[in-house]
């Protein structure tokens, strides 16, 4: 047990740019999988286990998932960058983090992404990320409402289930990004790792 408290206080750094990417990934797929596995067993009750032996939900589940996490490791990546922001090598960070949205997204086994929606997302990215680089960083509840938007759009059961529900939703990715922030901001090695990134290591 105090081992555990020592842990939750003394987090491991993140250092190393495998360690980051592996990191952002972990917690992309988390957001992206649990704010809709909850909504829906919540909206569903007692008829969870059924809705799991359709194939039309899970086709739809496996869409949200997917379109979920390439939003929120966009989110997150704009948020490293707003964490490791300083006045010296701007440039050369901001472009070193940008060129991590392609790893990150390609890591989990099974998620499906064809060509043309890869190609999609990342250009969707740099757009968003050079328009972020160039404003003071944004509170993890402003970026959530990318993220919050897209999940919710992409939410596996029909908007009659769902209309009412937009604010809960995007509250809770809210919720999420912002204590991934939190963590973040306590893991982040930054004198190293911001090192490590301009050096590519």
């Amino acid at each position: 047990m105090l081992g555990g408290l020592w842990r939750w206080f003394n987090p491991t750094k993140v250092e190393a740019v495998p360690d980051l990417v592996g990191t952002l990934s972990a917690e992309a797929l988390h957001i992206a999988q649990k704010v809709p596995l909850d909504f829906c067993a919540a909206r569903v009750g007692i008829f969870t286990a059924q809705l799991y032996t359709e194939k039309p939900f899970l086709d739809a589940m496996e869409a949200c998932r997917r379109t979920s996490y390439l939003a929120v490791t966009g989110d997150l990546l704009i948020m490293i960058e707003g964490l490791l922001r300083g006045p010296a090598e701007r440039d050369a960070l901001a472009d070193a983090i940008a060129k991590l949205y392609q790893p990150i997204i390609d890591k989990p086994e099974g998620l499906g992404l064809d060509p043309e929606t890869r190609a999609k997302a990342v250009e969707h990215f740099a757009i968003r990320y050079a328009l972020a680089r160039q404003h003071a960083p944004r509170k993890p509840v402003e970026l959530a409402v990318h993220s919050g938007q897209a999940l919710y759009d992409s939410l596996p059961l029909h908007k009659r289930y769902t209309k009412d529900d937009h604010d809960a939703i995007l509250a809770t990715v809210q919720l999420r990004l912002t204590m991934t922030h939190d963590s973040l901001r306590k893991r982040l090695g930054r004198d190293a790792l911001v090192r490590n990134l301009i050096a590519g290591t």
